[in-house]
């Protein structure tokens, strides 16, 4: 008979009802706060030679180099495609083009010198910190429908980064203080296969005792979702492995809960949303999903538009939707205990 743990491994056992209402909650909350934004980056963006399907947010220093395209697919319907809470730093001799409205920008002071200008008779807009629409570096910005609007320089910040700062934090600990199943290690492969239960999965990935992985294989049914929680990763992870049985369309059911802080550095094209409201992230690569993160930098590849397909919140759960104040959920752990926790099911 097999055992309890080998069976969670293969995803043949799930969360008790409770751990299912957080976690659907929880999931919940994280689609609705991500909206239709690309990338929401509580502090600083690194966007270079780098496109965009849709809309990106940063909290402080936004910097584009080379020939970067925001909003891309014009996926944000909202007139304001990129919204800038710090320093807008352009580099490079090329466009930056900004597809779908306009920019916000905190105020004057802090972007001393940016301009904003009508071009081709109001069909675009350019924002350059040169004396005229065809200074470079600039952004140009076209309307989703006719011209688009100006840019709003806002006189004062608003709270868009310090509820969703909070709320995505939340979220995270929800995922973090649920005792999650193991993936299944094989070899240098990893698999995480979700039951087909129309709820969310939680996985728990010991990446410190898990040893070399060179395969990662995905198996998410069309009705259920995978979170994983990736700990005990070190302050630096490096990940090289490649995805197997992994498209957009499954990409859109599984998100990626970075916690300890771990910052990521992965020159692999990456499947999935990614939720690290404490790390670092440094893309070399494309990747499908939507993102929040305390810093971000993407080097000259494709950030796609894979919106996160939350399961829709059961009225059942109506009463546990305040994530993260609805005390403990399953066996609370520490970081430092975390660490300890068991290792993926070895086949």
């Amino acid at each position: 008979m097999k055992s309890l743990s080998y069976l969670a491994g293969l995803g043949l056992l799930s969360l008790p009802p409770f751990a299912f209402s957080q976690a659907n909650s929880a999931l919940f909350t994280y689609s609705q706060l991500m909206g239709n934004w690309n990338a929401i980056v509580h502090d600083d963006l690194l966007f270079n030679g780098s496109h965009s399907q849709s809309g990106l947010a940063v909290g402080d220093t936004a910097t584009f180099t080379n020939a970067s395209d925001i909003n891309q697919n014009n996926v944000f319907g909202s007139p304001y495609a990129l919204r800038i809470y710090g320093q807008l730093t352009l580099s490079g001799s090329e466009t930056k083009s900004l597809n779908g409205g306009a920019t916000v920008v905190r105020n004057n002071s802090v972007n001393v010198g940016l301009k904003d200008f009508a071009l081709n008779g109001g069909a675009q807009r350019v924002l350059t910190f040169g004396s005229n629409a065809n200074s470079l570096p600039r952004i140009t910005f076209n309307g989703n429908n006719g011209a688009p609007p100006p840019a709003s320089f806002l006189a004062s910040t608003d709270d868009f980064f310090t509820s969703r700062h909070t709320s995505f934090s939340s979220v995270s600990q929800t995922f973090d203080l649920i005792t999650g199943m193991v993936p299944v290690k094989n070899g240098n492969r990893l698999t995480f296969t979700a039951p087909a239960n129309g709820n969310v999965s939680v996985f728990d990935w010991n990446v410190g005792t898990t040893g070399a992985i060179s395969e990662v294989q995905l198996n998410v049914p069309a009705n259920s979702f995978l979170v994983v929680n990736v700990f005990n990763a070190g302050n630096a992870w490096a990940p090289s492995f490649n995805f197997l049985g992994a498209n957009p369309t499954m990409a859109s059911r599984v998100l990626w809960n970075i916690l300890d802080g771990t910052n990521l550095t992965t020159n692999r094209h990456w499947y999935g949303s990614i939720l690290a409201p404490d790390s670092s992230l440094v893309m070399g690569e494309n990747l499908d999903g939507q993102i929040f993160a305390e810093d971000l930098t993407f080097n000259s590849r494709e950030l796609h538009f894979v919106k996160v397909s939350a399961i829709p919140e059961p009225s059942a759960f109506a009463l546990l939707a305040g994530v993260g104040v609805l005390g403990v959920v399953g066996a609370k752990r520490s970081r430092k205990a975390r660490s300890a926790a068991k290792s993926p099911v070895t086949v």
